[in-house]
């Protein structure tokens, strides 16, 4: 909008431009509520849940990294995060999916990857170290199409919500 201040016209100027700016802080109040609305609606819950196991899934990559890193590293034991049971078991009661995902964004902040040793793998080297670079390598793939079906689900998700918004 464009104001213009004519030599007769200023005080319908400064009147339009307060009425202008008083009615975008309205739009903008209302656009805040409603935005505050949704989000308290658990629009987000499937994609908090989504972002969770994204997050764990980037953070096992980084550890089978390291693990192939350290292939030839005397005494070194093979890592690994333990993410997939914690969710599960989170997932397992009653109802819905929908009320299942909303009671775990009660609790999301409590379910969180830990990384483990694992000396329970036996090694057949004289070193003591346990990393098998085939098997690291398989776990790797296999975390990365995770990762990337993860991120691909949580896109359709705001595709969705941007869909339903109509934008």
């Amino acid at each position: 909008m464009e104001f213009r201040i004519r030599k007769k016209g200023i005080f319908k100027a400064l009147k339009d431009f307060f009425f202008y700016v008083i009615i975008k802080a309205i739009l903008c109040d209302i656009i805040y509520k409603e935005v505050f609305a949704m989000i308290n609606t658990g629009i987000y819950n499937y994609i908090d849940v989504l972002d969770k196991g994204a997050d764990a899934a980037w953070t096992r990559n980084e550890v089978l990294s390291n693990n192939i890193a350290n292939v030839d590293t005397p005494g070194y034991k093979r890592k690994d995060v333990a993410f997939n049971a914690y969710l599960e078991e989170a997932l397992i009661g009653t109802g819905t999916l929908d009320d299942r995902i909303t009671k775990i964004n009660t609790r999301l902040e409590e379910i969180d990857c830990s990384v483990y040793t694992d000396n329970v793998t036996l090694s057949y080297r004289t070193d003591g170290n346990n990393v098998d670079i085939t098997t690291e390598n398989v776990y790797l793939a296999e975390n990365q199409i995770r990762y990337n079906a993860l991120v691909d689900s949580m896109t359709q998700e705001f595709n969705r919500i941007t869909t339903a918004l109509g934008k």
